[in-house]
Formats: C-alpha cells, structure tokens, sequence
C-alpha cells in the first residue's frame, strides 16, 4: 500500500507539473501570435528604410505609405511613428515638400514631443522638420499653470541655412536660400578639388605648379573664382540668419501685449489684456 500511494503521488504530481507547462506553452504561443503583426511591421518598415538608403526613394516611399495605410495597426504607435517619419524625410528628398509637410505634422499630432536625431537624419530634413513641430499648436500643460513664454527657434535652425526662413514660415525663401548654398557649397568644393589634384607638391602650403605657366594661370583663375563664390555663400548665409532673426523678433514683438499703430494719419499704442 505505501508504494501504490507512492506511485500515485508520484503521477499526480508529474501530470501537474505537465499540465502547469503546457499552460505556460500555449500562453507563449498566444503572445507570440499576438506580437507578430506588430514585428512582421517593424521588418517592413527597415526593409523600406534600406530601400531608401540603397537610392531607391519612390519604392521605399510607396512600401512606407502601404504600411501606414493598413487599418490593423492602428494601435501600433512605435511602427507608425518610425514608418511616418522616414516617409517624411523620403517625400523631402523627393522634393515633396508640401507631403513631407502633412506627413511630419501627423506624426507631430500623435506625439507632440517627438524629435528627429540629428545623427541618423540629413541636417536639411531635422531643419524641415523642426519648422514644422515649431508651427504646431503647443499642447496643453498636464499640470501647474500655462506656460506664458514663447519657444524660440532652437540652435540648429537658427545656424542653417534657410532655417529661420522655414520656421518664419517663408518656405519659398527658406528653399532658395538652400539651394543656393548648397550649389555655392558644392561648386567651391569642386573648384578645391580640381586645384588639389594639380598641385605638384602636396606637402607644401597652397597649390603649386612647376613648369607649366598656362596652368598656372588656370589655376590662379579657379582660385579666385573659388574664393569669390565662398565669399558670396558665406554673405547670404550671413544675410538669411540676419534676416530670420529679425523677422522672429519682429513676429514676437508683434505678439505682445503692447504693439505700435501706425496709419496714414494717425499714430498710436495698441494694448491688450
């Protein structure tokens, strides 16, 4: 008798701890269902991303726009995020802007606080960016009183070119100023290196030239030309963040409380309260 209850204890016990683990199994196999979805997402949206990044940006725009246009993962606010950020910078580089515009603010309207990380994005599309969030409402303090400060232009689109032009809402100004010190940009590292692969003697200062005097000619000519469009690139870099800082300061101070009247015949104090 003590053996039989035994082997009996032994059998409940084992068929317990057999039924206790196939419960665990079916509970991570529920999950795994569950999650899939959601990771079968995240491999779309890299696969995209890798699109965009191998110079395919019309595919890599079409897959991103699939994903966010499939209803069942309308909970996923991680995936949407990422793939709506990434179609934002792709419709950038496309020249999309006015998409790249309603894309960045549907992101910005599902997170308020969200910001692009200038290492993993092109600077140009963090300044698109950042014009964007800087012209959405600012949401509602959860706690304490209202916020009464105005957030200004941060570093980053105050120092690039065409940034303030952007957040000051002057996207046609904003975009010349771009391309145009880009190309002044690119066109003065052209000249530099041109002049680089004719220099005789690389270790020493400038570009020399041995024994050949048209080269030289040449090459004092693309200097000059260089110097004179780095000049001019570095004058209208100048001008646009003299320009975007005033404009900022005269909106901010067309906000307060206190403004100046001025009309064809009158002049006066316009107060607020």
């Amino acid at each position: 008798m003590p053996l039989l209850a035994a082997l009996a204890a032994l059998t409940f016990t084992s068929a317990a701890i057999a039924q206790e683990a196939g419960a665990r199994g079916a509970e991570t196999t529920a999950e795994g269902v569950e999650d899939a979805p959601e990771r079968e997402a995240e491999d779309r949206v890299d696969a995209a991303i890798q699109l965009y990044i191998q110079g395919s940006p019309g595919a890599a725009r079409d897959a991103l726009m699939l994903i966010l246009s499939e209803p069942e993962l309308a909970g996923r606010r991680e995936v949407l995020s990422e793939a709506r950020v990434w179609l934002g910078e792709v419709q950038f580089v496309l020249g999309e802007h006015a998409a790249a515009q309603a894309t960045f603010e549907a992101a910005l309207r599902d997170d308020p606080n969200l910001r692009l990380d200038p290492f993993e994005h092109p600077p140009e599309v963090v300044t698109f960016f950042d014009a964007v969030r800087a012209q959405q409402p600012p949401p509602p303090p959860e706690d304490g009183p209202r916020a009464t400060a105005t957030e200004g232009p941060s570093l980053l689109v105050t120092v690039a070119p065409g940034g303030l032009q952007l957040y000051n809402g002057q996207t046609g100004l904003g975009a010349a100023v771009i391309g145009s010190v880009s190309a002044m940009g690119i066109t003065c590292l052209t000249m530099r290196l041109w002049l680089v692969s004719h220099d005789d003697k690389p270790g020493t200062w400038g570009v020399q030239v041995e024994g050949d005097e048209d080269l030289g000619r040449q090459l004092r000519a693309v200097k000059t030309a260089e110097n004179t469009i780095g000049m001019a690139a570095l004058g209208l870099w100048g001008a646009a963040i003299l320009q975007g800082t005033v404009r900022v300061e005269s909106d901010e101070a067309a906000r307060g409380p206190v403004s100046l009247v001025v009309g064809p015949t009158t002049v006066g104090l316009n107060v607020a309260w």
